[in-house]
């Protein structure tokens, strides 16, 4: 109750400053490359405060003159030409909180459309070269979800962004990291793009990924259970996964097993329906 009052207050308060709060970024933003240490910590303590709460980004929905700001400022060539590793310590923790805020703020419908209006793809993309392991994830979250069809069409290299994320998710599954689930959230969104279906099978990624689900449990297992049966709605690759006896075999027991977790239970069956019932229609 206490915490739920405490949300309340923050929320009435950021509804009452927001308007400050962004004729004060408008104000500093034509300085960046003047901004002190001081500056910075300021900057990232304003993010701070208005990323606090699950509702806040409810909020910003009436005030998207600020997520402007925000995305004018990752925008900045002061900070672009520091990539990817020539920051400052404050300015590092200044673009790690407001790349954060940012892929927050994506859950909310409305900002979500607002920023993939802006097509920001080619410098999102740059942020994934940050030799900061949050910022990277962060922004590859940014990337699945605001980047759509014509931004994917535009590209230079649209595989280099999926190699960039199942690059990542290889790592983390080598290392037994729980930087799987939200990597596989972000391949989950990259992929409903057909282009990128099709760079799964050019760029050989289906065999780790087949592999994988005898290295992870629980929700990364869902996950990825879920992702391939995304990915089976391509030709090319259901018949690569309907060739795999194995796979079949531990889906199919997966989706009989009443012991197993009512999630990975419920992604087995819809990739056994997929795979095997599907097949028969």
């Amino acid at each position: 109750m206490l915490g739920s009052r405490h949300e309340e207050i923050t929320q009435e308060l950021l509804v009452i400053m927001l308007p400050k709060y962004t004729a004060l970024l408008g104000r500093l933003l034509p300085s960046v490359s003047l901004w002190k240490k001081t500056v910075l910590q300021s900057i990232e303590h304003l993010f701070l405060l208005v990323n606090h709460g699950s509702k806040n980004s409810d909020v910003l929905t009436s005030h998207l003159p600020f997520i402007d700001h925000i995305l004018k400022l990752i925008q900045n060539p002061f900070f672009l030409n520091k990539l990817p590793n020539q920051f400052s310590s404050s300015e590092l923790q200044l673009i790690d909180t407001t790349i954060y805020l940012l892929s927050n703020c994506i859950s909310n419908s409305t900002i979500l459309t607002h920023i993939k209006e802006k097509k920001l793809s080619s410098v999102f993309l740059r942020y994934t070269s940050a030799e900061d392991e949050s910022i990277v994830y962060n922004t590859h979250s940014l990337l699945a979800y605001t980047t759509g069809d014509d931004d994917i069409q535009s590209m230079k290299d649209p595989g280099a962004l999926l190699s960039t994320v199942f690059n990542a998710f290889k790592h983390s599954v080598e290392e037994n990291s729980s930087n799987s689930i939200q990597l596989l959230q972000t391949m989950q969104a990259l992929v409903q793009h057909e282009q990128l279906k099709e760079e799964i099978v050019k760029q050989n990624m289906l065999g780790f990924l087949i592999q994988s689900t005898d290295r992870l449990v629980g929700t990364a297992l869902a996950l990825l259970l879920k992702l391939l049966c995304t990915l089976a709605f391509n030709s090319k690759i259901a018949d690569v996964l309907r060739d795999n006896d194995d796979l079949k075999e531990k889906v199919q027991e997966l989706s009989k097993d009443s012991e197993e977790e009512e999630e990975v239970h419920k992604a087995a069956d819809g990739l056994v329906w997929k795979l095997v019932k599907g097949r028969r229609k």
